[in-house]
This record gives C-alpha cells, structure tokens and sequence, in this order.
C-alpha cells in the first residue's frame, strides 16, 4: 500500500496504514487480499471525506515590527 500511493515507510501516514491494517486483521480479516481490499476502500472513503471538508481558514499574520 505505501508503495502504491508513494508513501514514506516512516512517515505518519506509514504508521496509521499499518494501525488500520492491524485493526483489521484483529477484526477477523486474514487474507492478504482482502486486507488489501478493505484498506483501499478506506483510503477511498477517506478521500470522498476529504475532498467535501471546506477549506481551513487563512489565517492573519500580524507583525509588531
């Protein structure tokens, strides 16, 4: 998976793959496919979640030179 989306082994993002993998695993969900699977669909999700967020606000910098 990490190596698919271009993602650093020791990244945070890495880590909370492996974290959502070993759910699932603990879950009942053995087979490396089907954790493959379940995990793809997750990050798709995640990603429809993503893109309906409104943007964070800008913030003001305000200099007290």
């Amino acid at each position: 998976m990490v190596q698919e989306r271009d993602i650093p082994l020791n990244s945070p993002q890495a880590q909370t793959l492996a974290s959502h993998v070993l759910k699932l695993f603990l879950n009942g969900l053995t087979g490396e496919e089907e954790l493959l699977g379940a995990e793809r669909n997750r990050m798709k999700r995640q990603a429809q979640i993503d893109a309906l967020k409104p943007p964070p606000m800008l913030q003001h910098v305000v200099s007290h030179s």
